[in-house]
Order: C-alpha cells, then structure tokens, then sequence
C-alpha cells in the first residue's frame, strides 16, 4: 500500500539480464528542522582511500578481505548535515551484515565536510559476505552517492570428501579441472547401477570463503542441500535418480551428460562448472 506524505526510494542494488534485486525504503516526507540549503555546495565526492589489501576502482567500487577489519574511508562535502548507511545486495544480508560505517564530521573553512569511515562489522564472524551498497546523502538536497562494497573471495575449492565419499565404494569420481582465473572446470564420474534402487552417489567437500552453492543440476542428480556458508568446508552428497525424466537412456558412456555449477556463495562469478559422465556398471558375467 502506497500512503500519501511518504517518500519511496527504490534502489536497483543488482542486476543481470534475468533479474533485478531492488531496496526499498520508506520514511516521512517531513524530516523537520531547518537546512541552510547552498545549492552550489551539494554532495561531492572525494578520492576514496583504502587500507591494507582493499583495491579501489573508479572511485565508487571497493574490494575488501574479510580477513582484515579495516576497508576505506570516503572524504565528502554537503551543503547540510550528511547520512552514510548500508543496503545489502541479497536477502542474505538481512543475516550477514558484515559491515559497519562511521561518519565523522571534518573541520573546514567554508564548507561542511565529512569523513565515512568503512570496517568490519566488530561482532561479525559469520562465513557470508554479500556485495554491499555505502549511501551518502545530503540531508536537505537528498542528493545521494553510492560506493560499491564487495568481498575478494575466491573459487570454490572441491573435493572428493576424505571419508567413504563414493556410494558403491570407489564406483565415482571427481577430477579437478582447469582455471581461466575465475572459473574453475571439473568432472563428476558417476556410475548407473544395473538395479535402479540401488543407490549410487558421491560426497563432495566443497570449500570456500563465502560459502558456497549449487545451481543448474539435472533433474536426474539429486543433491542433499543446494547451499552451505556455516563453515568454509561444506559437504555435499549428490545421487543419481534413475527413474528420473531427461536419465541419459543411450549408449555409455555418455560423456557430458549434464552440467551444473558450484559457486561461491558471496560471489557468483567464482565457480567451479563441473561436467556429469555417466557410465554404466560393469554386471557380473
């Protein structure tokens, strides 16, 4: 419901050619007070500058570690007094709020000038760092600025689990691929059963700062869980259906049956693209 006397801020915080993630905000029209408005004195930005390993491009886009706790500050002017807040990229942020600002006015002759301080949030030790958005706004133009804030997180690292990770022992494989740097390739081998009830199915430890996530799988490969970030470690048991629709039915091996993507849970551009061989179990003679 749209109320009268509120002012609606919609904010396109992501996007790609399927899908837009927005923010909204809603306050009252009327913050009250009075504002000694210079309209030649609106919200300017100054040269970002970063601490430790944090990469500034464009003047408007950080990259941090969320190892260190120091990111970067944003120096900037506004003709009356200043906000400088967070809005996550994804839902997740609503449970991953890893960063913290702080905005300290900066005595200058003519001017009202500010610093916004970006850091790790101090009671933050979770495994998630979705991509953030820092706003600076001028209270009275409403002018607003937005710095882009991602976390340097890196390609999923997968394995085949150290214990029992093959169901028939032995019977499927995963092999390691590639890198092209971001994107990482490899190969699930995975046997189809002679009797459709048994199960066949191979446990993979997936491990990434930032969590991780499957997306794409076939509907004839099954998985126990779709994400993970408790942990960097996460395992992951994928099993074949073979009464599913789209089983490979042909000649085996079939050899790049399906594919499908395990991706960094903060950072979708780094994956891994793993491709499904099917082959057939050999039956006693």
């Amino acid at each position: 419901e749209v109320k009268p006397n509120h002012r609606y801020t919609v904010r396109i915080t992501d996007a790609d050619p399927f899908k837009l993630d927005v923010n909204i905000t809603v306050s009252d029209w009327t913050d009250g007070g009075d504002f000694e408005y210079q309209p030649e004195n609106e919200l300017a930005i100054g040269t970002l500058t970063g601490v430790g390993a944090t990469t500034i491009a464009g003047n408007n886009t950080a990259t941090v570690s969320p190892d260190e706790t120091e990111y970067f500050s944003i120096p900037f002017t506004s003709n009356s007094e200043a906000e400088c807040s967070i809005v996550y990229t994804s839902s997740a942020g609503g449970s991953a709020e890893w960063l913290k600002t702080e905005i300290t006015p900066v005595t200058r002759a003519g001017s009202a000038s500010y610093t916004c301080k970006v850091s790790k949030a101090d009671s933050y030790s979770g495994n998630l760092f979705p991509k953030a958005i820092i706003l600076l706004r001028s209270k009275a133009g409403r002018e607003e600025s937005q710095i882009a804030v991602k976390a340097a997180v890196g390609v999923p690292e997968i394995a085949a689990a150290a214990v029992t990770p093959s169901e028939p022992d032995a019977a499927n494989t995963y092999t390691a691929g590639s890198e092209s740097p971001d994107v990482i390739t490899g190969t699930l081998s995975m046997k189809k059963q002679a009797n459709a009830g048994t199960t066949s199915s191979m446990k993979l430890t997936v491990t990434a700062k930032g969590g991780s996530r499957i997306v794409g799988l076939p509907a004839w490969l099954k998985t126990d869980k779709t994400e993970g970030h408790s942990t960097e470690a996460i395992d992951y048991t994928l099993t074949l259906d073979q009464n599913a629709k789209d089983f490979p039915t042909g000649s085996f091996p079939a050899n790049a049956a399906a594919t499908f993507e395990i991706q960094n849970l903060s950072d979708a551009a780094k994956k891994v693209t793993v491709t499904v061989d099917v082959t057939e179990a050999l039956t006693a003679p």
